[in-house]
């Protein structure tokens, strides 16, 4: 791969206001001071027990890192956009929101893992309906297009109306 279109490529993702915001320097230990106090209260309150606040809070965090890995499936071979979660503050509350989450978007009937997945929903499907419209969609930079806000509602809302 040429050097100078990767980075080039990661420059013309990162300069893309909408999806990235520049920081003036590492916010690293920022967000571990506010991962902290979120866990103390949290266990003040009662949502978490003493022995899952420490494991939420980690010691030793990196900030996350960028990069891309070519689709070279597409014309111009644009970048997908990679960030790397190894050992940033926030990674166990990704592990434990993952967790409690996956079994119940797991119970959705639209829920489907991935596209081997869904060939074998087709598969096991005898016709589809004479209306049926398949549709697939490419969405660009996906995590960074979901409000934070409305992710939270979505879940809190998904949380609130569950079934067991």
């Amino acid at each position: 791969m040429d050097r100078t279109w990767y980075v080039d490529e990661c420059n013309r993702q990162l300069d893309d206001a909408k999806s990235y915001r520049k920081q003036d320097g590492d916010i690293t230990s920022q967000i571990q001071d506010r991962v902290t106090t979120c866990g103390q209260h949290m266990l003040k309150d009662g949502y978490i027990d003493e022995k899952t606040q420490q494991y939420l809070i980690q010691t030793n965090v990196k900030p996350g890192r960028f990069y891309i890995l070519p689709k070279i499936h597409k014309t111009g071979n644009l970048g997908r956009p990679i960030a790397s979660s190894n050992d940033p503050p926030t990674e166990r509350i990704s592990q434990f929101v993952d967790f409690h989450i996956n079994p119940l978007v797991a119970s959705l009937d639209s829920h489907i893992k991935g596209t081997t997945d869904f060939l074998n929903e087709l598969a096991n499907r005898a016709t589809l309906p004479n209306n049926a419209i398949l549709v697939t969609l490419d969405v660009s930079s996906l995590y960074t297009n979901i409000s934070r806000n409305e992710g939270i509602d979505a879940c809190r809302c998904f949380l609130h109306t569950r079934q067991f």
